[in-house]
């Protein structure tokens, strides 16, 4: 998901124009809500199989790693050299293993 190279940065790119788009309308901004409920979701469920492979519970909030990934990505999105992609793993790896 994250702008780890130029075809995910691209789709990022892309986002971020939908984004600008859908906060002036009720009908694109449903459909970012919905997008985002679906990204939960699947990463509350990855978060499960994470847990259940390592026996051990992973009490991260799966809307806490949406608001870092948002927020990763729009910061590699404007500055790739400031976020190279080990940078923007990093995030997630500190979160992932505190």
């Amino acid at each position: 998901i994250l702008p780890l190279d130029a075809a995910r940065a691209a789709r990022w790119r892309l986002w971020l124009a939908f984004w600008g788009r859908a906060i002036g309308s009720d009908e694109l901004a449903s459909l970012q809500r919905e997008h985002q409920r679906e990204l939960v979701a699947s990463l509350d469920a990855a978060l499960r199989r994470r847990s259940d492979a390592h026996g051990r519970p992973v009490s991260v909030d799966p809307r806490r790693l949406v608001a870092l990934l948002d927020g990763v990505a729009v910061q590699a999105v404007f500055a790739p050299d400031e976020w190279p992609p080990d940078q923007q793993l990093a995030q997630f790896d500190d979160l992932l293993s505190g």
